[in-house]
């Protein structure tokens, strides 16, 4: 027996190189993959070396799938007779993974042999995770890796300096960031502490992040045979990050916390209502859906209990909210949030946001917000649409203010028609123009549209900048409303200042200039027809040289006229005459100043 296990043992030996070789090719082969190297050197029973190895898809004739200038590994001889390859340690060095997925043409979705009802059968969660973790070696070396991925649209790269694992622990070192963690076979946990390198930003497009400091949690659980989920436990205690369509600064998170349960189940991505995301003193419930298929539902509920509303103020993120964080302020809060979109009925969509406050809230102190000084004469600067600045006083001191009085009501209901038809009576929002903005947004797949009542343009011009941000979005909704539930300035005076700061084309603010350049009279003299037109300026004033031909009649392609005159005919066809409609003109000195070019 012994004679003969030596032999076997001899045969093995002798042969090693070419059984582990075409085990290895064989089994690559029978995943759609081929492989090849320049040389393949084997040190005693087990350790080998490739060289410059390279594996591709048998079925793409691209790029590559992964290459490497050196592959060490230790294999089991014994194992690679009878099929299985299994090996121990694993150094690789200089190497990449190049993912192509474009055009229907991919370099890693593989079609290879097998038993069809075996590869048809869906594998549970806890079959899946052991047999992609038998494929980690139980020690594993990688220096200098890439890894990049390619569509019709991008290609994005990340680069690996260093990756250590011993047995359930593992170190990743990125090039600007440290993750140490462990990973448990028997649990499924996954631990990770991440740490950037001297305090670096981590950058991907327009996105920099800075994590001083975080840990990251993964808790995997199986639903049934094939809907797994996990719990996902965040934290850190600063977190500072920038996009451009996020803020125009850079924003700090302090005490940052999540406790997030996933669910996958087919094509159904869920956050379990349990989920909870904190932020210092503020916690909230977070819950959603997102249903991937060709056409996609989104489904997102925030819920804030109720609570200190001092919480809100006092850990509202740095550099996100740098005036309404000024607030000071007493009282209970509670807030609910809830979107439902569902592309195959649009009709169906949801949009809720509710606020209550208790009979004990009050502010303190305004801050920054403080609104005193828009109950009087007041300095305003602007930068219209040309770029150019403009300060101006609003109120008698300047000769071109209107009081709301002296405005003809033509006017004032031409402009409520078009821009907010429920201004008097809502507090601050309108929810159905933010459904209706929600809705063609998604079907124009950019913003064209903001839902913002006039209550909200008014706070985003005499408080904040005219940037297209989602803080700058979201700060104009705190600020409008506590105006609003505070009845801290009236609305006929919100309402007159805002027509008295607007711009109506370049260089033309406020409804004095604009009655006298349009058609030199004063602004209680206006027709309906003349206030149609002036009111269907106001979303594109940049535009309004477009908006009259060089006759000075309005231009048969200004839609935005044509629209209004036919709402407003609908609504109270006594007030609109249709001749006098289709033959307005401009005066013929805006119609000479529009058709200049701009001064710089």
């Amino acid at each position: 027996m012994f004679v003969v296990l030596l032999c076997i043992t001899s045969v093995l030996f002798i042969f090693r190189k070419e059984i582990i070789s075409s085990q290895l090719i064989n089994k690559l082969r029978k995943k759609g993959l081929d492989l090849s190297y320049s040389n393949l050197n084997i040190d005693g029973f087990d350790k080998l070396k490739f060289e410059n190895l390279l594996i591709k898809n048998s079925g793409y004739s691209g790029d590559y799938l992964f290459k490497s200038e050196i592959v060490e590994l230790d294999i089991n001889i014994w194992k690679s007779v009878f099929g299985t390859i299994s090996f121990n340690d694993l150094k690789i060095g200089n190497s990449s993974l190049h993912l192509v997925d474009s055009s229907n043409i991919s370099n890693y979705k593989t079609y290879g042999e097998g038993n069809s009802t075996a590869k048809n059968q869906k594998k549970s969660f806890t079959q899946t995770f052991n047999y992609y973790l038998s494929f980690l070696p139980k020690n594993m070396v990688i220096d200098n890796f890439e890894f990049s991925f390619k569509d019709s649209i991008v290609c994005q790269k990340m680069k690996v300096l260093h990756v250590i694992k011993m047995n359930d622990s593992f170190d990743i070192q990125f090039y600007k960031l440290d993750v140490q963690g462990s990973i448990s076979a028997e649990t499924k946990k996954f631990k990770l502490f991440i740490s950037p390198r001297n305090n670096e930003a981590i950058k991907w497009k327009d996105l920099s992040l800075t994590i001083p400091k975080a840990s990251l949690e993964i808790l995997p659980f199986e639903q049934d045979d094939i809907s797994f989920g996990c719990i996902l436990n965040f934290k850190s205690e600063e977190f500072e990050f920038s996009h451009p369509k996020i803020s125009d600064q850079t924003i700090d998170l302090q005490k940052l916390k999540t406790k997030l349960t996933l669910l996958i189940d087919g094509d159904k991505f869920k956050i379990d209502s349990n989920s909870i995301i904190s932020l210092g003193n503020l916690v909230f419930n977070i819950s959603g859906a997102f249903t991937n298929k060709v056409n996609p539902k989104y489904e997102l509920s925030i819920h804030v209990p109720k609570s200190n509303v001092a919480n809100l103020f006092t850990t509202l993120p740095k550099g996100l909210f740098p005036y309404s964080s000024t607030i000071k302020s007493v009282g209970k809060w509670e807030y609910n949030f809830n979107v439902n979109l569902d592309s195959e009925n649009l009709d169906s969509t949801i949009f809720e946001s509710e606020i209550w406050l208790d009979s004990d809230f009050k502010i303190l102190n305004w801050g920054k917000t403080e609104p005193q000084k828009y109950l009087h004469e007041f300095d305003y600067q602007t930068q219209f649409s040309g770029g150019k600045v403009y300060n101006f006083r609003v109120g008698h001191g300047n000769p071109d203010y209107v009081k709301l009085e002296n405005i003809s009501p033509l006017l004032v209901k031409a402009i409520l028609t078009s821009e907010d038809p429920s201004y008097f009576y809502h507090n601050g929002f309108y929810k159905s123009a933010f459904r209706e903005a929600l809705i063609e947004n998604y079907q124009k797949k950019k913003i064209v549209r903001g839902g913002s009542t006039i209550s909200m343009q008014l706070v985003k011009n005499i408080y904040l900048s005219h940037n297209k941000t989602l803080a700058r979005k979201l700060e104009e909704i705190i600020i409008v409303w506590l105006l609003e539930n505070k009845r801290a300035i009236s609305k006929e005076r919100m309402l007159e200042i805002y027509l008295n700061i607007i711009e109506w084309g370049p260089g033309i603010f406020g409804v004095g200039q604009a009655s006298w350049f349009y058609f030199q009279k004063n602004a209680s003299e206006l027709s309906m027809e003349e206030s149609i037109y002036l009111a269907s300026l106001i979303p594109a004033p940049s535009k309004s040289k477009w908006s009259i031909d060089d006759n000075g009649k309005v231009n048969p392609k200004w839609t935005r006229y044509f629209k209004l005159a036919n709402r407003i005919r609908n609504i109270d066809g006594t007030l609109i005459d249709t001749t006098h409609v289709n033959v307005l003109k401009i005066h013929r000195d805006a119609v000479t100043n529009l058709r200049k070019p701009m001064s710089k």
